[in-house]
Order: C-alpha cells, then structure tokens, then sequence
C-alpha cells in the first residue's frame, strides 16, 4: 500500500513538471532573433568558446585590458558559459541565431527550475504562477535573446541549492562547479556548503574530524573546488581574476551601498508592478512585497537555517556592494523566485484557509505586467541594432580588410571588435583623462581609432576635437568613422 502511494504521488509530481514545461514551451519562440546588440560581454563569452573549439588558449582573444575602464570587463570571462557555447560554436560557428536558440532553451529550463524549487515548499499552483510569470515576463523575453551568463547561472544557483536541500551530491557538486565556473558570484555558493558543514561540526562535536570529511558534502565541497582551479586555471588557463581588484579603487563602499539599493528597488518595482511603478502607489507595493519577503525569509530561518536561507542574505550583500550595477535585473534574476517562495511562506505559516491568497498573491505582481508581454508576444521586434547590422559589417569589413592585422584599434566594444574583425582592440574610459589616453595610445601602441555615433563615447569625442593633427580620417560612413592615429 505504501508503495502504490509512492507511486502515485511520484506520478502525480512528473505530471506537474510536464504540465509545466507544456507551459513554458511557448516561451521559446518568443523574440528569438538573429541579431544582437552591442553589448560586448556576448563577444568575449563567444570568443572564448571559439578558442575553446580552436584549441586556442583563453586570454588569445584581442581584448586589451584598460584598468582605467575595468567595469568593462577582466582579460576573460570564467569558463563555465563558454564551455556551455562551445558545442553550439563547434556545430554552427558563430552563429547568433544559433546561441539565441540555446538562450531559450536555457530560458525554458530556468523556468522549469523555478516550478520545482517552489513546488519543494508551497502549493503546485502558487509555483506554475510565479513560473510562467516570470518566464513570459517581458524582462526574461528580452534577456533570452542576448547570449549572456545570467540565465544559466540563475539555472545552475538554483538546481544546486536545491540539490544541497535534498541531499542529491552528485546533482548538487555538478550544479554547483556549473555556477561557480559560469560567474565569479557563483563562489559565494561555495560559502553555503561550508556553513551547513560548519554546522554540522556543532551539532555533532563528538564526532571525529576524519569522520566528518568522510561525509558526501565534504567531498563536494573539494571536488567543486577543485574542479574549479583545474578548469579555470590550469587546463583552460582563463584571466578572469584578473582586474576586478581596480573596480573598487574609485567607489566608497557606503556610497555604492546607497546607490545600488536604491537602484535595484527601482528595478525590482518595475519588474513586480510595471503599470503603476511611476505611481507612489507602485512603491508601497514593491516596499510591502519586500517586507513580506523578510518576514518570510526569518520565519524559514527560524525553523530550519538551509542553504536557501543562507545563500539569499550572501547573494543580496554581493550585489549591494559591487560598484557596477549597470546590468540591473540580470543580477537579480536567482533571487526573484525566492523572494516569492519567501512571501508565500508568510501565508503558508497561517493556515490552511490562505491557500487561495498564495494564488492571488502569485498573479497580482503579474497582472500589472501582462499588457506588455502580451503585446511583445504578438510583435516582437524582429532585429536590434548592433554587430550584425549592415553599416556595421561594412565597417568591420573595412577595418579587415584595410589595416594591418597586428594593428590594435581604439573602440567602445573592444570584444565586439576582437570577435568580428580578428584585430586587438581595448576601450577608454569615458571619463578618463586626456593625458592618460594619449599616453595609452602612444604606448600600447594604439595604431587606428573608431567613433560610432550610436555609441555615447565623451573621452573619444575631446580627443578626436583636440587632437585634429594626429588623427586622419580614413572610413566615414553610415554612422562609423575609422581614424588613423599618428604616432
């Protein structure tokens, strides 16, 4: 009898998870294109693959570091999303269309992830909500277009605390070198299987030591770090370490603090009441959501302190303090789902009879946001301005085929450039002094420079003004202009 019961309520769950994935199927042909924007991060990560497939080594690539620009970017990205692409690359070359396929793909999978993770703790129907809400919102039918790590590090953050909550290690060592190698944020992940082995050790103080490293989440814990050195640094050798040290030179941390809360409250606001995020009426919401989120948060703390729990307040003090903040709800993509679960663990503490507040409560954030998808749905836009455009292969086309290829060139997407053109490339600053980018330039050598008019470049625009009898004009058409520079 058991058994049947086992059987059936396993079942029961496999059917949920394809009626999920039912769901979310749709998603995936929504707003896939073949075009990119200029970003530059999709660049560096498909470069990377490239020299993965080529056998080339990693920082082999073209970009030249400026550490008077280092939010841009170190000299490479960590392994984990290249190695991911790499397959994509060998099959189809660079091929954009092709990586954006696999963001959907991924796309489907995060949301997949957000129903099983949800389905863990609360009500099935709450957990589809806040799944398709999420996966069809207008911010994940942008984002799933651009071939970036946020999706599938969200993915792999997830499945591995998950994983560490069940108890599954060879699911939760696998996920958890996935998210470490995909972003350098997925080594706070890493802070979380040492608390609960921390804790482990205090609640079991007469075990032995050599016990206690006998235990599976030991043995993740090295094989993950391991594997992360292994691959990161030795067999791959990638510089991704390198230059984030420099990011924090030029911020005070209670400034950054202040600016990135405010920041990201804005965004989140936006991503929870869209129609009524310019009202104060948008704000109270977005403050109780948040409030409720604590509440629940403490509450799941109080009974039982998992990795869950842990890894959010870690997740959230990263994100506070880092200086660069640009890149908004990417960065709070793994922890939306669980501000949710969080808030339903306030209802679900009551009692029975909040059930069908939990369901509200998941289709309210939602309903505010469902015009725009919807109509994002009906007629996304085909294409985006960027490296695929025809002015700017015209123009990539003439930088290869017009200057030397161990020339370097000045331009604001210098991994774009790498990628397209084959040539070295390095960005200035924006803000950087005059007297600090001609002397890069003069040192470097720097031999060519590259004004975009749709690519806002201040620093670029005093130079190309002040210094007229070192510049040439070489290439000036449909919104590009190449320049010779005179040493």
């Amino acid at each position: 009898m058991l058994d049947q019961f086992r059987e059936m309520k396993t079942l029961h769950s496999a059917l949920l998870v394809l009626l999920c994935l039912a769901c979310l199927i749709p998603s995936y042909y929504v707003n896939n294109i073949d075009s990119h924007d200029w970003g530059g991060d999709f660049a560096m990560y498909i470069k990377q693959a490239e020299n993965i497939v080529e056998g080339i080594p990693q920082t082999d690539n073209n970009y030249i570091f400026n550490s008077e620009n280092a939010v841009l970017g170190p000299k490479t990205y960590p392994i984990g999303f290249p190695l991911i692409l790499a397959p994509t690359y060998a099959a189809f070359g660079n091929d954009i269309s092709a990586f954006i396929d696999l963001m959907a793909d991924l796309s489907v999978l995060f949301g997949l992830m957000i129903f099983v993770l949800l389905r863990d703790r609360v009500h099935w129907v709450f957990a589809l909500f806040v799944s398709l809400g999420i996966s069809y919102h207008t911010t994940l039918l942008f984002f799933k277009r651009e071939v970036m790590a946020d999706i599938p590090f969200a993915l792999f953050a997830l499945l591995a605390l998950f994983a560490i909550e069940r108890k599954k290690w060879w699911l939760a060592g696998a996920s958890l070198l996935l998210a470490v190698l995909t972003k350098s944020i997925g080594l706070s992940l890493l802070f979380v299987v040492s608390f609960i082995l921390f804790m482990n050790r205090s609640n079991s103080p007469s075990i032995p030591t050599i016990d206690l490293f006998k235990k599976p989440i030991v043995k993740v814990l090295v094989v993950v770090m391991l594997g992360y050195f292994l691959l990161n640094y030795l067999v791959f050798q990638t510089a991704s370490g390198e230059g984030y040290g420099t990011v924090w030179s030029d911020f005070d941390l209670i400034t950054v603090f202040s600016n990135n809360f405010n920041y990201y409250f804005e965004f989140l606001r936006w991503f929870l009441f869209d129609s009524i995020s310019d009202k104060p009426s948008g704000t109270i919401a977005t403050g109780v959501f948040l409030s409720l989120g604590l509440v629940g948060w403490g509450i799941s703390s109080f009974k039982k302190l998992g990795a869950f729990e842990v890894w959010l307040p870690i997740y959230v003090l990263v994100l506070l303090a880092y200086p660069y903040h640009a890149s908004g709800l990417r960065f709070l993509l793994p922890i939306i789902p669980l501000l949710f679960l969080y808030v339903a663990t306030v209802f679900g503490s009551l009692n029975k009879t909040a059930k069908p507040i939990l369901v509200l409560l998941a289709a309210i954030p939602f309903l505010f946001t469902f015009q725009r998808a919807s109509d994002l749905v009906q007629s996304w836009p085909k294409d985006v301005e960027g490296p695929q455009s025809a002015n700017a292969v015209a123009m990539f086309d003439f930088v290869k085929n017009e200057t030397e290829p161990e020339s370097s060139i000045l331009f604001n997407k210098p991994r774009v450039l790498a990628l397209y053109t084959d040539r070295a490339s390095m960005a200035n600053g924006r803000y950087q002094s005059q007297e600090s980018l001609i002397n890069q330039l003069d040192s470097i050598p720097v031999d060519y420079l590259i004004h975009a008019d749709a690519l806002w470049n201040p620093g670029l625009d005093t130079l190309l003004q002040e210094q007229k009898t070192r510049t040439e004009l070489l290439y000036d058409s449909a919104g590009f202009k190449v320049f010779k520079w005179k040493h």
